[in-house]
């Protein structure tokens, strides 16, 4: 408000955006397919809605009826997803609330294991006999 008494007031409304928006999200599994996955929508960092995806809802669902912009201070909310942690799964997320965003998943197996330390005394007993042969062989020859 501006003004005083003597010469009135003046007052400004401010009204925000009353624009309403859809975000889709859609999974896609890169090399196998699981049961389920959830995911979050987050509004300036909070989750504000959760969504399970599956093979019934062609693992497809779209957030709807979303403010744009905030009423009270009319700032634009940042939307976001994201997902539940899939054990022994990578996760990719593209896109944005304006375009929708796409959730990529690749399962990761686990590394083939090139060995192990639990028969390294064998190897280290048979450094050490092959080490005492050849020094009692070239100590015999230096004899001979």
């Amino acid at each position: 408000k501006e003004g005083n008494v003597a010469t009135g007031f003046t007052f400004t409304n401010t009204i925000y955006s009353q624009e309403l928006i859809n975000i889709p999200v859609r999974k896609v599994w890169t090399n196998v397919v699981l049961d389920r996955c959830i995911i979050n929508l987050l509004v300036d960092g909070v989750v504000v809605e959760e969504v399970e995806l599956n093979s019934r809802n062609n693992w497809t669902y779209t957030f709807e009826n979303l403010r744009k912009v905030d009423k009270d201070d009319g700032h634009e909310y940042l939307y976001e997803i994201a997902e539940e942690p899939i054990e022994k799964c990578s996760v990719e997320i593209r896109g944005d609330a304006q375009e929708g965003f796409t959730v990529y998943n690749t399962i990761v197996e686990d590394p083939p294991k090139t060995g192990d330390n639990q028969k390294l005394w064998l190897f280290v007993s048979l450094l050490v006999i092959s080490s005492t042969l050849a020094y009692v062989v070239y100590t015999k020859s230096k004899k001979d």
